[in-house]
């Protein structure tokens, strides 16, 4: 009986019509959900606050115009960071302003992008990140250590730990 009424109702042009544009529809949404690295509710929240609150480079992201393994260099003469600050082997571009409750982010290794995240207050999304736990601690480490230049608004500062003590510039 139900296989009989089935073959009927498929018969309707509009039954059908109504299969095959949902079928469209989600195979549509599924390969733009792949495409933007959308798996979850929170990841579309999180692209609901980029569109919102961040600096513009979230879309070149998004759109794989920024991608991990890009050299540094070329990014930055193509994003015009509010911030770039470079110490041993590492480059952290910024692009929010200070004190922003949102963040824009990516880090370089060795003259490649490794790391690109956005985030706010109640919400985080994380375009690629290939930095280990050793990575990390490298990072740490040189940001303590190592000479530090900060280019902000195009302006540069220099930051050496070896005339700093406690916090404090020395002369």
């Amino acid at each position: 009986m139900d296989g009989v009424m089935l073959r009927q109702l498929w018969k309707q042009r509009r039954v059908r019509s109504v299969v095959y544009t949902t079928a469209i529809f989600a195979a549509l949404l599924s390969i733009l959900c792949w495409y933007f690295g959308i798996t979850s509710p929170r990841d579309l929240k999180a692209y609901a606050g980029m569109a919102t609150e961040c600096h513009p480079v979230w879309q070149d992201l998004a759109l794989h115009r920024i991608r991990e393994g890009d050299a540094v260099d070329e990014v930055i003469a193509k994003t015009q960071p509010i911030y770039v600050v470079r110490y041993g082997r590492f480059v952290e571009l910024g692009y929010q302003e200070p004190l922003s409750f949102t963040v824009v982010q990516m880090i370089a290794i060795d003259g490649k992008l490794v790391r690109a995240f956005t985030g706010s207050c109640t919400w985080d999304y994380t375009f690629f990140d290939s930095v280990t736990g050793a990575d990390t601690q490298e990072m740490s480490d040189s940001f303590d250590s190592d000479e530090r230049t900060l280019i902000c608004d195009g302006k540069t500062v220099v930051h050496s730990p070896t005339t700093e003590k406690h916090g404090v510039t020395m002369p």
